[in-house]
């Protein structure tokens, strides 16, 4: 199991600034074909939902079998304004 530390979301270190996806996803990408594994599962969680997802298009475009890309986030607010936001995302994601 491997873990990544997002650029700039460690409070403890308040002068790191925030890395672009694009910036992240390309370390992440290079460090797992250069351990040469070639089957993979991807967790993604809150705001880095969208760079596992990213991570794992890139590793399937080199070719590495990404078996699952589990997303999880929790969204604030009461039940009522979740459900209001899952729908607009929907909503999004389908245009």
């Amino acid at each position: 199991m491997y873990a990544v530390e997002l650029p700039g979301h460690d409070v403890a270190a308040g002068s790191e600034s925030f890395a672009p996806m694009t910036q992240v996803v390309d370390r992440v990408v290079a460090e797992i074909t250069a351990r040469g594994l070639t089957d993979v599962l991807l967790w993604g969680h809150s705001s880095g939902t969208a760079f596992a997802v990213e991570t794992a298009k890139r590793l399937q475009d080199r070719g590495v079998d990404v078996q699952r890309v589990f997303l999880a986030a929790q969204l604030l607010g009461e039940a009522a304004d979740r459900r209001a936001a899952i729908s607009e995302l929907t909503r999004a994601e389908q245009r």
